[in-house]
């Protein structure tokens, strides 16, 4: 009785395993990522083994994903657009704007190579920024993945220490990129309210590590989760462009107001001299803060 061995061409079999000994070899929970060259072997002892190869395709409907589901650029310079698609049968490729399907044109360029599908826009237009999909079909469904193409600086980062050198002022300063010359910052800071800590081990009420310390002095809310997520677009019209992010401020304004201490305070900072670099920034003095407070900031720019 021969022994019986199977193996996959250039790969492990789906269970993790070089070789499996038997005359059947079973594969279950199929996807597509358990297809591919499947080599039997038989072995008796007596002359050469004997092989035979089974290609095994896995048929499925379209995967898709995005390079990146946010694109930035500017007027006048290139945008792409990038999915990658796998199939099987091979699915068709489309892009839509919107509703509206592209077709190829001096200024809209599609490649497809391999799984790579790209959608390449030369000198890009105001009317060029939005939401653009990516639609693959094939005889077993169709799938679609979004795209957004947008003028607008990306979030913006702080760069300042998180730890103040004065007693009731901090200088904060942060960087955005961005495609075109930032107009203005818009900057929000409150004290952060003793609630929101357990004071005596720097962690969140919810469980994650602050990177505050408590070292004298005043600081800032440094801490890398929070900054990325607190930092906004915002801007005029236009879908896409330098439209609104959608964040509201949580600030007040008006006469009669009584601030409480944990209130959103807001300033508006116009970015002049406009920068033409790609990587601009801005710093700011805070003053009259509380000594020995924490505060949190962010900060939007368009």
């Amino acid at each position: 009785m021969p022994n019986i061995t199977w193996t996959r061409k250039n790969n492990l079999l789906p269970n993790g395993e070089e070789q499996f000994t038997s005359s059947v070899y079973v594969i279950e929970n199929m996807d597509r990522h358990k297809g591919g060259t499947y080599i039997c072997t038989a072995n008796n002892g007596v002359g050469q083994v004997a092989t035979s190869q089974i290609i095994l395709h896995v048929l499925y409907p379209p995967e898709i994903s995005v390079e990146n589901p946010i694109v930035y650029s500017g007027e006048g310079q290139e945008a792409m657009l990038v999915c990658i698609v796998h199939g099987e049968s091979q699915p068709e490729v489309l892009w839509h704007k919107d509703t509206m399907q592209i077709d190829q044109t001096e200024r809209h360029v599609i490649e497809s190579r391999g799984a790579r599908h790209t959608l390449i826009i030369r000198k890009v237009h105001p009317q060029d920024f939005g939401n653009y999909s990516c639609i693959a079909d094939n005889q077993l469904g169709k799938t679609r993945k979004t795209v957004t193409l947008t003028g607008r600086p990306k979030a913006a980062v702080f760069r300042s220490m998180p730890n103040s050198q004065w007693k009731d002022r901090y200088n904060i300063s942060w960087i955005a990129d961005s495609h075109s010359p930032i107009e203005e910052y818009k900057l929000y800071y409150r004290l952060v309210d003793g609630d929101i800590l357990q004071g005596h081990d720097g962690i969140y009420m919810d469980g994650r590590k602050s990177h505050h310390t408590y070292m004298g002095g005043n600081m800032l809310d440094y801490d890398r989760k929070i900054t990325s997520f607190d930092s906004y677009s915002y801007g005029g019209v236009g879908s896409g462009g330098l439209g609104h992010s959608g964040y509201s401020s949580h600030s007040v304004h008006g006469v009669g107001h009584k601030w409480s201490k944990t209130d959103w305070r807001d300033v508006v900072l116009p970015a002049f001299p406009y920068s033409h670099h790609y990587t601009q920034g801005m710093s700011y003095m805070l003053r009259a803060l509380e000594p020995d407070q924490q505060y949190e900031a962010r900060v939007q720019s368009r």
